[in-house]
């Protein structure tokens, strides 16, 4: 009872924030497994086709032709091995996927208590639209999150621990086992240890922390440069048309999307800024906006940016031109403020990892040929790490509701309308 009544106070406890999270989780969960002909897109064309592939064939699934997903093949592999007791489907695969992603959140929880953050902050984790959604239907992406943030837990033990290092490098590696684009962060937590030596280089036994620290994070990652290897790239060779290139439009769209999310950050700080940087930004913003300013459409391809952020933004275009195009300007230069505040606030090492990982996450973003919102989840959560603890109280409060609105009515508009 002293959990439910929380629920209604301003600044709820972590056990009434857990409760609430656990029945709104549950009953949007039952939702979908009523629904699980709702989702007609990736995950009937693609991931759930894969699980069948690893149950007939084992790991053998890994480099054969009938490889049917673009990335990396932990995920399939886990819902494979449960369905040799509980037999395959979809109802089983959503809610192997449900489990998952519910372990995020709690993982999510756990990093930003530690950062001293009010645990109903971690409420807007868990209503993002594109970890919400994904929570429900058998999509990939939530299952590298998880073992990203079980490594940002091991990471963000204070002192010097080889076997907190040795773990952060396995769940890495699972990270990437799941998705591709997680080697990014295994690149900002070796170039942090490697600035965490050169501050520190004149101790004793530094070298050697960050030699054998090195090595236990990076000694795990041979699995899946192993499949690159064989693969012949990041992606199996069926889905090669996903080139590295740099594409401007992706910069673009993905600018807009963390301008929509981050604004009321931005916002709270926004008189400390700079008149000219504010300026600058905005100049940088309708260069992008306009020069580069990505296509919408549903399919994926180059110079297209998809998502239900630029979706509402091109629905207000279609309507009236100038607003549309003043809306993606205001939400470029919004995204690049927030590299900045992000830049030049004091950091922990914690943090620093976390920024660079950002950075990187964001230019191996541009140089994909195929990207969306979706493919952005990584990058938005990290994010969210860094800003949610700088995020004042009163603010909050109107962020939480907006955003679990925003991530009830995208579950909404999918489950029933969009693939109905």
């Amino acid at each position: 009872m002293t959990a439910a009544r929380d629920l209604i106070k301003y600044n709820p406890g972590k056990p009434a924030v857990v409760l609430f999270a656990t029945v709104s989780f549950a009953g949007f969960l039952i939702i979908s497994l009523f629904k699980s002909g709702a989702y007609a897109m990736d995950e009937t064309l693609f991931h759930y086709p894969n699980v069948l592939n690893y149950y007939t064939n084992g790991f053998a699934a890994t480099f054969n032709k009938s490889y049917s997903a673009a990335n990396t093949p932990l995920p399939y592999i886990i819902v494979a091995w449960i369905s040799k007791v509980f037999g395959p489907g979809i109802v089983l695969a959503r809610i192997v996927t449900a489990v998952f992603s519910f372990l995020t959140f709690l993982a999510g929880l756990k990093i930003l208590t530690r950062l001293q953050v009010p645990p109903f902050y971690s409420l807007i984790l868990l209503f993002y639209p594109y970890f919400f959604l994904n929570s429900f239907v058998f999509y990939a992406i939530n299952f590298g999150l998880f073992f990203c943030l079980v490594a940002l837990l091991l990471l963000q033990h204070p002192g010097k621990n080889y076997r907190f290092d040795l773990g952060a490098g396995i769940s890495i590696t699972l990270a990437v086992l799941c998705q591709q684009f997680y080697l990014m962060l295994l690149a900002a937590v070796l170039l942090v240890r490697l600035w965490q030596y050169f501050q520190e280089r004149d101790n004793p036994g530094a070298l050697q922390y960050f030699l054998i620290s090195s090595f236990l994070l990076g000694l795990p990652a041979l699995i899946p440069l192993a499949i690159f290897y064989r693969w012949g790239g990041l992606v199996h060779p069926n889905f090669n048309v996903h080139k590295l290139s740099f594409f401007a439009t992706a910069l673009t769209g993905m600018l807009i999307v963390i301008g929509f999310y981050f604004w009321p950050f931005v916002l709270q700080s926004v008189k400390k800024l700079p008149l000219w940087l504010v300026g600058a930004a905005l100049a940088a913003g309708a260069v992008l906006s306009i020069v580069f300013k990505p296509a919408y459409n549903d399919f994926n391809g180059p110079g297209i940016f998809n998502g239900i952020v630029y979706h509402l933004i091109n629905i207000v275009a279609r309507k009236m031109v100038w607003a549309g195009s003043a809306i993606m300007i205001l939400f470029s230069a919004i995204g690049l403020l927030l590299f900045y505040k992000l830049a030049v606030m004091k950091k922990t090492d914690f943090n620093r990892m976390l920024f660079t990982a950002c950075l990187f996450l964001t230019a191996a973003y541009t140089m994909n040929a195929i990207i969306g919102e979706r493919h952005l989840l990584p990058l938005l959560f990290l994010l969210f790490l860094l800003v949610l603890p700088q995020l004042r109280m009163n603010i909050a409060k109107l962020y939480l509701p907006c955003m679990v609105i925003f991530g009830a009515g995208y579950y909404i508009y999918w489950i029933f309308l969009k693939y109905n």
